[in-house]
């Protein structure tokens, strides 16, 4: 069924595309992070040699300018210095320049400070790393301090006065605009999911409401359509196929029970659906997508027995659907009606056969009548014999071609290939005296072979000329054009409301008086029938002609061979 899936899928694409910005986002600000801490590294370092130079310059300087001998600096002078240098606050709010010694105990003394008042302390940065005597090589170490914070800290000794000197940054001074710069990321990102969900809810929810209609319209027809309907998912590439759902219908037809069957294999459920050659055509379905009709046949197994139809479609989610009908009660009717068919057939052969003898008796009878007794007869008398003649010959055709149309179902013959050229051919030299009294011209067009019943073609190809014959032509014409063979004459036509009743049982021109029965044009209908082919005329109007066409699709479908 529908169901709601499509929305679920853009609904997780909006997320998991926000997420993924987002994701970008704070990949961008942590890069953004790391890199202003090298820059922070690499920063205190340089504060630290620059200001170990001025230290250095200031002391000789200030050394250069003193007049003792001596040539030191007093304590109280030296503090002055260190005071200076240490109030500096290029480092930013956290920054601190110290300037400390360290006794034989490992413990620091605080000259100078920004921060801390002059004291001793255990230590002042707490790592691991040695402190270096060399003052060409000034490095940044990442460490805590003597308030267990996290800094970032660089520093150096004062070889000439016997002092330590560093600078240290406090990370949170790096890190917390970042933090607030994430956090911020965050807050919007997730506003922007929240709204971003909320208006695409409220955009799509008119869709949602009409595919849940859809979707029920949908299940109610698939519960309750009349012809049962199962739909499989695929496994082992296409080989095998699960049931995944089942309509009533279907239960109902197959015996089944839902409950019972879903997510099993139909060569378990239906075993007989192998041998009847259905799971050929799913995997067909399957691989191709094309829908494929499985016509009717039977369908037998331990469980049932009957009569299939079933058409075969793949969704768009690679499932295959049968739609199937029990046809076994109009196969009943069928055959049934076939059986009844035949034996009225064989009803009106055997009477047909039967009724010749007596007409052709009477017949006899009043010719032997006419011709013995026609001295002694009035004209009444002679009158009455002559239309019992001619009725009891018209009878007899007429049960003759009641004979050739019964034998159409009870006399068969081989399909072979045809060429009608040769068939109108033969036709026109049993017409030869006909056609010659009545002064009929003839042509014959190029026509292709054919596949069919030889003599019954022959037959419709007679039958067609004789019927121009009888109508008046002086110009027949028999040819292809169009995909249709056709018979064309110069003859009476044919009124537009006759066009389809000519080709009914006993229908003739009313205006004109034939020797023919009615039955020919019958009879031509019944063979183009059985060859899946179509009859019909034409006619400019009356005295213009008339043209009978006709297509032959290929071999009577129930042809010997």
């Amino acid at each position: 069924m529908l169901g709601n899936k499509p929305i679920q899928r853009v609904g997780a694409l909006v997320v998991i595309f926000i997420s993924i910005v987002l994701l970008v986002g704070i990949t961008f600000i942590t890069q953004l992070y790391r890199n202003a801490l090298d820059s922070t590294r690499s920063w205190v370092s340089n504060v630290v040699s620059t200001e170990v130079k001025q230290i250095d310059d200031v002391f000789r300087l200030y050394l250069a300018n003193q007049t003792d001998s001596a040539g030191t600096i007093d304590e109280r002078s030296l503090e002055h210095l260190f005071s200076i240098f240490s109030k500096n606050s290029i480092l930013g709010p956290t920054g601190d320049c110290v300037f400390y010694r360290r006794d034989s105990l490992n413990r620091t003394e605080i000259l100078a400070s920004r921060f801390i008042e002059k004291s001793t302390l255990d230590y002042i940065v707490n790592t691991p790393q040695p402190f270096p005597h060399d003052t060409t090589k000034v490095r940044a170490f990442l460490a805590k301090d003597y308030r267990g914070s996290e800094v970032i800290f660089a520093h150096s000794y004062l070889r000439n006065i016997d002092v330590y000197f560093m600078a240290k940054v406090d990370i949170d001074q790096i890190r917390t605009p970042f933090y607030r710069a994430s956090i911020f990321s965050w807050i919007v990102s997730i506003m922007v999911i929240v709204i971003g969900l909320f208006l695409f809810y409220f955009a799509i929810k008119p869709l949602i409401v009409q595919l849940r209609i859809e979707e029920e319209r949908y299940r109610q027809l698939f519960m309750t359509i009349k012809s049962g309907v199962v739909v499989f998912q695929a496994c082992k590439n296409g080989r095998e196929f699960i049931i995944k759902d089942v309509n009533q219908s279907a239960e109902k037809i197959e015996k089944i029970e839902k409950g019972n069957v879903i997510g099993k294999k139909v060569s378990e459920v239906i075993p007989g659906i192998i041998n009847f050659g259905l799971l050929k055509v799913f995997q067909r379905v399957y691989q191709t997508g094309e829908s494929e009709y499985h016509p009717v046949s039977f369908y037998e197994e331990n469980r049932l027995k009957g009569w299939r139809e079933n058409y075969i479609y793949r969704l768009p989610h690679n499932e295959i659907v049968s739609v199937f009908d029990d046809v076994t009660e109009q196969k009943k009717y069928e055959f049934a009606l076939q059986a009844s068919n035949e034996s009225l057939e064989e009803l009106v052969y055997i009477t047909s056969h039967d009724l010749q003898v007596p007409l052709i008796s009477m017949a006899g009878y009043a010719t032997e009548l006419l011709e013995t007794y026609k001295d002694k007869l009035d004209n009444n008398g002679v009158y009455c014999l002559k239309r019992l003649q001619t009725n009891a010959e018209r009878m007899h055709k007429l049960v003759l071609s009641l004979l050739d149309i019964s034998r159409l179902n009870t006399v068969k013959y081989p399909v072979e290939n045809i060429d009608p050229t040769e068939l109108v051919n033969n036709v026109l030299k049993d017409l030869s005296l006909v056609m010659e009294k009545k002064g009929v011209k003839f042509k014959i067009n190029i026509m292709p072979h054919i596949q069919g019943d030889k003599v019954r073609m022959q037959g419709v190809f007679q039958n067609l000329i004789i019927n121009s014959l009888n109508y008046g032509a002086k110009i027949i014409t028999v040819g292809y054009e169009k995909k249709a063979f056709f018979v064309k004459d110069d003859g009476i036509g044919i009124p537009g409301d006759q066009l389809e009743k000519i080709f009914r049982p006993g229908e003739r021109l009313k205006k004109v008086n034939t020797e023919g029965v009615g039955m020919g044009l019958t009879f031509c209908k019944k063979v183009i029938e059985r060859h899946n082919g179509k009859i019909w005329a034409t006619s400019g109007g009356e005295n213009k002609g008339a043209t009978i066409y006709f297509t032959i699709s290929g071999r009577e479908p129930n042809a010997e061979t």
